[in-house]
């Protein structure tokens, strides 16, 4: 039976012409091994509150296996969702990085602190304590197992939703992985890839 999936997209006010083409190709790839029951959209002030009205939608409406959230500055491959779901597990990002210092939006955590990964090993599948949710897939049942609100953002510690869910997960036992092979673009006055985390950090694999 093909597994299937529920595109959910916290959009901007506006979203780029590339945006739109990396969705339309995502919509139109081959989907031999799993379907796209939907896309479930919301275009609200607070990011915390469509992620949290978007999840119940898809869950309730169309029953899921799989949720991929894609944030409105994401240019992916048509093959995203494929690549994510080969792995199988409850948890999984592509790996991106901020626009403007080039970091990864994956993070280990040390006691109240979050620092991005900067080492990887190579194209291996690896885990992490938190990502960014501009591109992860979420089994449905991760949301069923725990309790709503699954996204806040924290005003007195300036920690976004994503961070918040991924507290809670934790804390429930899932395991949060990132798969470096699957590199969505980040959008912004121009665009970011690992090409430009490289030329600031260098190669993933090598030493400190």
């Amino acid at each position: 039976m093909k597994k299937s999936v529920v595109i959910c997209l916290p959009n901007y006010v506006f979203v780029s012409f590339k945006y739109l083409l990396g969705l339309a190709n995502l919509l139109l790839f081959k989907q031999d091994s799993y379907v796209i029951k939907s896309v479930v959209t919301m275009d609200r002030l607070y990011i915390d509150y469509n992620r949290n009205i978007i999840a119940r939608d898809a869950l309730k409406l169309y029953n899921p296996n799989y949720l991929l959230w894609l944030d409105g500055d994401m240019v992916i491959d048509p093959d995203t969702i494929l690549r994510l779901l080969e792995h199988d597990t409850d948890i999984v990002s592509g790996l991106y990085f901020k626009k403007e210092s080039h970091e990864p939006v994956v993070f280990h955590r040390k006691g109240d602190l979050y620092t991005p990964v900067l080492r990887w090993g190579g194209g291996k599948l690896f885990r992490v304590d938190a990502v960014g949710m501009g591109c992860c897939l979420i089994k449905a049942e991760v949301f069923r197992s725990i309790a709503q609100p699954w996204f806040v953002y924290d005003v007195k510690r300036n920690r976004g939703e994503d961070i918040y869910f991924c507290e809670k997960v934790k804390e429930a036992g899932y395991d949060i992985w990132v798969d470096p092979e699957v590199l969505p673009v980040h959008l912004g006055v121009s665009e970011v890839g690992i090409e430009h985390f490289r030329s600031k950090f260098g190669r993933e694999d090598s030493p400190y």
